[in-house]
């Protein structure tokens, strides 16, 4: 793929443990730990060494935080200085490690939910600073791995939390082991590892957010389908675009309905593209066989009635039919899925296969580059 060479610079990006500064945004440190490095093989080089390293950080105390990561959004309507994790040019290809969902609290089924930080909770890699971007651009986000950094993960009831939650169930732990590319839920049961990110976005337009809110501008949508391989599109709202992403799983399923996936750490190879003359309101997914309109809202019905809105109006003006034709044409080929049902706003995703519309973006998408 042209521009995408392995032998184009590498950032690579790890948060480590400190002592968290005060402040209302939480944002913790500047830069961590980056390295530019040049020459065929270097991502290769950064990946081994990277995943040799001790998986997640190993804080000290409760006090312990991530230097790199917030844990909100800043907004269009935020202070003049924004404390930035690092910035990037477009083009660039980016290896980020990112802490767990939980920034590193739970490690063993001793751990409970009941007992964490709560200002420590769903940590993201961020404000990324992307060169040249401003409002009216969209930000394409192309995936090349998701991959996980650890050798088990968890898996929570949290009470009060999670689809069931009236069953007023008492908070539960369960750590599964990673093996075979499986996790090894019982001795008899496995379910297949499908890495992916709960929490991506950029900045919003109006006041800033916490990590925990999805939204137009993306945050913690907690779709499965970013993932490895999938380039996600976000409408730029500040100049920057303030990028973030965090909250991994090993493996989700649709609804992420107990209010978990698989908790992991993992790293991210990425490389952002900035396009001009697209229209952009929500996020917008491109996997290798699907395009996904993503929106989040107070209730699934309102989220779902967006989610098909989008993505049959995307289709009609890249295919210059009228948009009811293209809403007829999802009600009997589309798939609407929900992406999560436990954040304060629900998310859902409207899904065509690209043989019904190849090129919702024809002269922008990273993949037609």
């Amino acid at each position: 793929m042209a521009g995408l060479q392995r032998d184009h610079p590498l950032r690579h990006v790890r948060g480590r443990g400190r002592r968290r500064q005060p402040g209302a945004q939480r944002v913790a440190g500047v830069l961590g730990r980056v390295e530019a490095r040049r020459g065929r093989g270097a991502l290769d080089d950064q990946r081994d060494r990277l995943v040799r390293e001790p998986p997640g950080p190993e804080p000290a105390d409760a006090g312990v935080a991530f230097e790199g990561v917030t844990f909100s959004y800043p907004g269009g309507r935020r202070p003049a200085h924004v404390e930035l994790s690092f910035r990037v040019r477009p083009g660039e290809r980016v290896l980020i490690r990112t802490p767990d969902g939980l920034a590193g609290q739970i490690r063993s089924e001793h751990d409970r939910y009941v007992a964490i930080d709560p200002d420590r909770v769903n940590p993201v890699v961020g404000p990324i600073f992307i060169d040249g971007a401003a409002p009216g651009d969209v930000l394409a986000v192309e995936l090349h791995c998701v991959d996980i950094d650890a050798p088990q993960g968890y898996v929570l009831v949290i009470p009060g939390f999670g689809l069931l939650k009236h069953h007023g169930w008492g908070p539960t732990t369960r750590i599964t082991r990673f093996v075979d590319g499986y996790a090894q839920w019982t001795r008899d049961v496995r379910v297949a590892l499908r890495p992916c990110l709960g929490t991506i976005g950029v900045a919003p337009a109006g006041d800033g957010v916490s990590t925990i809110m999805p939204g137009d501008h993306g945050g913690n949508i907690d779709s499965r389908d970013v993932a490895t391989g999938t380039i996600a599109y976000f409408p730029v709202s500040v100049p920057g675009a303030l990028f973030g992403l965090g909250d991994p799983k090993a493996a989700m399923g649709d609804g992420e309905v107990c209010g978990t996936g698989i908790g992991v750490p993992s790293y991210v190879e990425v490389t952002f593209h900035l396009l001009r003359g697209l229209t952009l309101s929500r996020p917008l997914l491109e996997t290798a066989d699907e395009w996904m309109a993503i929106a989040s809202a107070p209730t699934l019905e309102e989220a779902a009635r967006v989610a098909v809105d989008d993505l049959a109006a995307l289709m009609g003006r890249a295919k210059s039919t009228p948009v009811e034709e293209e809403y007829m044409l999802l009600s009997i080929a589309g798939h609407l899925r929900v992406s999560q049902v436990v954040d304060p706003w629900m998310t859902a995703r409207m899904t065509i296969a690209k043989h019904f519309a190849p090129t919702l973006v024809p002269a922008h998408s990273p993949k037609n580059r």
